[in-house]
């Protein structure tokens, strides 16, 4: 059934316009582990030092103090570390040897506390385009990334997963931003206040992009409040491709943007959303793209106490 958001979605007065085998295993008996049902109550983060561990062949990283940044070079093979405790400064992962393939970075967060209140401040950069950024909580774990500016920036994948809990806050830019960016496994992300929007790139999905048995799904929480634009962004791309995907299992939840969703291709949801405090169109493109964007409702949507029936939408 084809509906216009023009005729048939006013809601409430507002027009709708498992890790792969990359991850680490944790040292922990994770067997009797429950995930998370809430973030609620995860403030209390670390305050002990930092401590950054390489594992298996990854090299140690060099420290700037006077910058107080942490460098970590790509190689051809995907490398992991192991990160926790408390640090103010950034975490720059470079490709200085240009290497036309190389692995995927990944950091096994264990109950970490990440600051960069410099002005703009981000705390981790990842500059290269030919393979991208894999930040995974640890079971049980509690972990916060802030900055001033932008928490995780990467310039081409970004997999965020686990079993454990990851705050993103940012004060003056996006939360999160990447080309596509990936949520899986049982993690329960919040962001906690952007400047900008909450997670923002090219496309959105709740799953780690394999196929088959390698293939895991999203079964955690996403809550994201306060956003000072998009709660999700995904329309980051000059032939305007962004796309966001919210499979079966997914809990969404959001409270204060401007839009809930914006993409210029796709929406599907099958999981659950609801959305509060929502002040412009909940469901948007950009102003500058002049096609036509379906959203497929399978799932549950919410946006400001008005449940959206489910079907499919052009907009």
């Amino acid at each position: 059934m084809k509906k216009t958001l023009l005729a048939t979605m006013l809601l409430g007065g507002m027009l709708l316009c498992g890790c792969d085998s990359l991850i680490a295993t944790s040292s922990e008996d994770s067997s009797e582990y429950s995930a998370p049902t809430t973030i609620e109550d995860s403030n209390s983060y670390s305050d002990k030092a930092l401590e950054v561990k390489p594992l298996g062949d990854a090299a140690a990283p060099t420290f700037d103090l006077s910058t107080k940044t942490y460098s970590f070079e790509v190689t051809e093979n995907d490398i992991s570390y192991e990160l926790s405790g408390a640090f103010e400064g950034t975490f720059a992962i470079n490709n200085t040897a240009d290497l036309e393939d190389h692995g995927r970075v990944l950091f096994v967060l264990n109950g970490v506390n990440l600051t960069n209140m410099a002005t703009e401040g981000v705390v981790f950069s990842y500059n290269s385009k030919k393979s991208g950024l894999v930040l995974q909580a640890n079971d049980g774990t509690v972990n916060k990334i802030a900055a001033d500016g932008i928490p995780v920036s990467c310039n081409n994948d970004l997999h965020l997963c686990g079993n454990g809990f990851l705050t993103l806050s940012s004060n003056v830019d996006h939360a999160a931003k990447a080309d596509d960016i990936r949520v899986y496994d049982r993690l329960a992300l919040k962001v906690n206040g952007s400047g900008k929007d909450g997670l923002h790139g090219d496309n959105f999905f709740t799953d780690n992009g394999k196929d088959g048995g390698e293939k895991v799904n999203f079964s955690g929480t996403i809550d994201i409040k306060n956003a000072g634009k998009q709660a999700f962004d995904f329309s980051d791309s000059s032939s305007w491709d962004g796309s966001i995907t919210i499979g079966t299992g997914t809990t969404i939840t959001i409270d204060g943007c401007e839009n809930a969703f914006k993409t210029d291709t796709n929406l599907i949801i099958d999981g659950s959303v609801t959305g509060v405090h929502i002040d412009n169109d909940p469901i948007c493109k950009d102003k500058n793209y002049s096609g036509t964007v379906n959203a497929v409702i399978s799932g549950f949507v919410s946006f400001n106490g008005a449940t959206l029936s489910k079907g499919s939408y052009t907009y």
